[in-house]
């Protein structure tokens, strides 16, 4: 009597997808992945993986078409229902991005991420009942999800309610010292304060993506609307030496402080002429060269820079009220 071993390949075609599945995304190519589906095609992993190497090619619905796929052979995966949400709303889909959500919701309750999810699309719909119904029994789950608190700080901030803004967004950094968001909201909402706390904020957000432009951005802006002129300079300088060489906003801002704060008119108009080789409509600049060179008893200039501002603006107020000014002066 003989006995017959059948020997199956899928140990390795197993292996093969997950040596394929630890690949960094941008290593993979389509077709790699596709010619993995052909062999394993009840794999959702390797559907969503090639469902989030469309969504970087830009191709969206090739992307949500694999991710449906993913959330039906594996409808036990929220992280995949979460992605196919986040591809809707890139589309502008909060219907569907919802009821994907609210799906997931039903077939694995009691998921604080999922739940938290649904209270974001709900806040940007500005459906704040459901808001609040969701972020309460998301916190019924995990009474520690940072994301959780941030989306209330973000609805305590919608309804005006600064004080308990600040407190989620300060819970949702206790909950995750990473936060960057939830850092630059505390960052925003204490410098409309003028409380110079917002330093600190700015800087904890720094401290965690120094290659973000915007916190230093917003520091400067502190420092210039809290009349520490030479900090604005020295942030707006330190963005165009070791962030963006092309920041226009920085060297716009520059040219007004050199301008309203400091009376350097020469050194101002060098700053807008650096806005306008950045972007040559600038009206503001165009209006402002205008006005430095009023300032600077140069009629003629001025002139030519305020015409040339209506040309950009037709109605551009400054400059029709710069022209009038000088028309008075004859």
């Amino acid at each position: 009597m003989y006995v017959v071993i059948f020997v199956w390949g899928c140990g390795s075609n197993q292996s093969s997808v997950d040596a394929l599945l630890k690949k960094p995304l941008d290593s993979l190519s389509i077709q790699q992945i596709s010619n993995e589906i052909r062999k394993n095609p009840y794999n959702g992993e390797l559907f969503m993986r090639r469902s989030e190497l469309y969504y970087n090619n830009q191709l969206i619905d090739s992307a949500i078409n694999d991710a449906i796929i993913a959330t039906r052979l594996d409808s036990l995966k929220p992280e995949h229902f979460i992605k196919l949400s986040e591809m809707y709303l890139s589309k502008g889909n909060s219907e569907e991005a919802k009821n994907t959500l609210e799906k997931c919701n039903r077939i694995n309750p009691d998921n604080d991420e999922v739940l938290v999810k649904i209270a974001t699309i709900y806040f940007y719909v500005k459906d704040y009942k459901k808001t609040n119904e969701n972020l309460d029994l998301a916190a019924g789950v995990n009474p520690h999800n940072a994301e959780m608190f941030f989306i209330r700080g973000m609805l305590h901030r919608e309804k005006k309610e600064n004080k308990a803004a600040i407190l989620n967004f300060q819970k949702a950094t206790e909950n995750n010292p990473e936060y960057f968001e939830a850092f630059m909201m505390l960052g925003l909402i204490n410098a409309e304060l003028k409380d110079s706390i917002a330093i600190q904020y700015y800087n904890a957000a720094i401290n965690i993506n120094a290659k973000d432009i915007q916190p230093y951005y917003n520091l400067a802006m502190f420092y210039q609307e809290n009349n520490n002129v030479q900090k604005a300079l020295a942030e707006y300088q330190f963005i165009i030496k070791n962030i963006d060489k092309s920041y226009i906003h920085a060297f716009f801002n520059q040219g007004y402080i050199n301008m309203v704060y400091l009376d350097e008119f020469e050194k101002a108009i060098s700053y807008f002429d650096s806005t306008l080789a950045l972007k040559a409509d600038y009206v503001e600049a165009v209006y402002n060269k205008g006005y430095c060179y009023e300032q600077l008893k140069n009629k003629a200039k001025a002139i030519e820079f305020y015409e040339q501002a209506k040309t950009i603006v037709p109605n551009f107020q400054l400059a029709i009220d710069g022209l009038n000014r000088l028309d008075k002066k004859k």
